[in-house]
This record gives C-alpha cells, structure tokens and sequence, in this order.
C-alpha cells in the first residue's frame, strides 16, 4: 500500500473519532451512545497497516491470498489478476474504523448461530481475515460473523467478531464486510466500448472470413456481398459485441486453453483496433485480447488486457467471431396442412369416447347433419 493510502486511511480514522458521529439505537440500551466514547476494536491500527502486503481469507473451509506488489494487490493463485483496490482499501479501513459495543456469548456452541464458528472448518458462515506485513507477520485478525438488521432509527452497521482462539463474542460497529469468495474481489468486466463507436469488424474463421461496415448508420455485411438473407438482430449484436463484455473465470496466457478457432478486429471511430483471439476447451470458450492504435483508452486497456485469457459464456461465440451461418435469417416454419386443417377423430378416439358413453369429437368446421324429417 502506498505511504499516501496509509496516511488517508489514518486520517479517516482520525475524522471518524473527531467528528463525534451518533450512531441508533440497538436492542440494548446499553449500546445506545456516542461514539467517541465507544472504544475502537483495534487502537492505533491505522498505523501498522501501512505494512500490509498480505491479506489471507478462510470461508466456509477454504482458503485465499491477496498479496501486494508494489502498489498493485493481485491473486497468487490467479497469476496475480489484481483485485479491486477500493475492496482492499475499504476492508482495511473498516478494520480501524470498528468500535466494540458490547459482549456477547462466551458459549462455543452458539458461535455458529452469530457466524462466528472457525471459518476454517466447512460449512462455516463467516469469515476469517488475516493481514500480514511483508515477513509474514501478523497486525491484525478478526472473525467477521453475521451482520445485525438495525432496529428502528438505527443507522450504524452493526455485527459479530470474535478474535481467532478468542473465548468471547462480540457485538460491534462499524464498515466491515468481508468477500469470502476470491471471485468476489476482482471485476469481471473485460471492456466496454458503445456500438456507436464501432465502424468495421472483421472475422476470420479458417477459410471463412466476413468483414462488416456502417451503411446507412448501421453495422452491415460487406464482405462477401452476395450472401443470404441475414437477421438483423444477429448483426447488431455483432456490433454491440464489446458492450459491458465480462468473464467468468481467467488465467494467465498468453496461451489459450483448448484450440484457438477464431480472430476478429474491431475497429473504432478514434483509430483504435481492438483484436480477440477465441479458442475451445471443451464447452468453454475462452478468449484474448489486444488493443492498439490511436485513442486514448488504448493503453489503458492493452494494460489490462496484458496477455491475460478470459473465459467466456459461450454465447458470446457468435456476437464476437460469427460464422455467415450464424447470421442467416431463419425462415419461419411453415404450418403442416394436418395443423391447419384438423383431420376426423381416429378410430381410436372413436372407440374410447363410445367406452366413456360420450360424442367422439368431430372437426369444427364440419357441416352439421340435417335434421331427420318429423314422422306424421
């Protein structure tokens, strides 16, 4: 963490304490006070975590590492894909920022009821956190149990902690919520570019390739010119391809699991290219990307993009790499002449309605029998 991000996250501490802030009221009265005569869970942590270079979790009977290099905290186990800083930096400050409102259950049996059975052990709902400096020191661990509903006027967030081996539970107060899945703590999103900004695209599917222009304002095929009826939903959905475009999982390429199949570029208003290389494992599809040229995204995003291979739904085949039979207008179904004209009840149908003593159904638009002449 930067020498800065520790001063800020002193200072909010420092202005926390200052600024006298009122917290609700809780089911015990005795929890009903100010805050600056709340004692904080950890004093002078704010501090020591300027060291931090390691921040270990345990959920539910797993374990993961966030580890910091430099000014970037990443996942080991990821091939470092960085975390979300602001998730980093509000844990961190959460913990200076908890104040102890009261005991709660010494009994080890009712620590599962709070969240506060060992989360190393399956099963366990809350969440063990460990930050070490760069020896592998601890400044600081905590059990972060179940969040409490406020009651009326409330407006503090309150929950359970208890200290790792600690015979007693607490009630306490404060901005602390903790991930317990490493997924939780990275975005997802790969690249968000409007359609308006797209101008060409092109594919290349083995010895297939398409290649799509604006005409008339939209997204269109252009190569190959003759070509059968396409959908145009299927072609607007290529243009919208790098739109809110997220993963599920990642890992560290440049290689890309399973056999690449497909490149496509697309290319932007302001000059810059942004390539996809997509390949498949399996049913999985997984993708790499680049960007180059003018802009002023594109370093930014050839930084992130990196060589970096993002698995992807697989849906998402045919927005970014079609095949021209991806994008063929389906006919609509025909009506079979059965369907259109309903045929006479079978022999079957006949046979069971007579069993059940009732009319056999008859085709609605059959002439009805005339009546039989009156007898004189």
């Amino acid at each position: 963490m930067k020498p800065r991000t520790s001063a800020i996250l002193a200072a909010i501490a420092v202005l926390v304490l200052g600024a006298g802030w009122y917290f609700g009221p809780h089911q015990n009265p005795t929890e009903h006070r100010h805050v600056a005569t709340t004692p904080l869970f950890f004093p002078g942590l704010a501090p020591r975590l300027g060291k931090a270079a390691e921040i270990e979790i345990a959920h539910a009977g797993k374990r993961f590492v966030i580890l910091r290099k430099g000014d970037v905290w990443g996942l080991p186990d990821r091939g470092f894909y960085p975390v979300e800083p602001t998730k980093v930096h509000a844990m961190l400050a959460g913990l200076t920022l908890l104040r102890r409102l009261g005991p709660r259950t010494a009994d080890p049996t009712q620590f599962a009821t709070l969240g506060l059975a060992d989360p190393t052990k399956p099963g366990s709902t809350g969440s063990l956190v460990t930050v070490s400096d760069a020896a592998g020191h601890p400044i600081v661990s905590l059990i972060v149990g179940h969040q409490r509903y406020p009651t009326t006027g409330a407006t503090a967030e309150t929950l359970y902690v208890r200290r790792p081996g600690g015979k007693r539970s607490w009630l306490a107060e404060g901005p602390l919520s903790i991930d317990g899945e490493e997924k939780l703590w990275i975005s997802h999103s790969i690249v968000n570019i409007s359609h308006h900004d797209i101008v060409h695209v092109t594919v290349a599917r083995g010895a297939e390739n398409l290649a799509f222009a604006l005409a008339n304002g939209k997204l269109a095929l252009v190569s190959p010119a003759k070509h059968p009826p396409l959908g145009s939903f299927k072609i607007d959905s290529v243009w919208r391809a790098l739109e809110f475009l997220s993963f599920s999982s990642v890992q560290p390429g440049p290689a890309l699991p399973g056999k690449e199949f497909a490149r496509s570029v697309f290319t932007t208003k302001g000059g810059m290219v942004i390539a996809a290389t997509l390949a498949r494992e399996g049913k999985d599809l997984w993708a790499r990307f680049s960007a180059t040229g003018n802009g002023k995204r594109t370093k930014p995003l050839a930084a992130k993009f990196g060589t970096w291979a993002y698995r992807l739904g697989a849906w998402r085949e045919s927005e970014l790499a079609p095949s021209l039979a991806d994008l063929v207008k389906k006919a609509p179904a025909a009506a079979s002449p059965a369907a259109a004209s309903p045929a006479a009840a079978s022999p079957a149908a006949t046979a069971s309605h007579a069993a059940a003593g009732t009319a056999a159904p008859t085709a609605p638009h059959a002439a009805a029998a005339p009546p039989a002449a009156a007898k004189p």
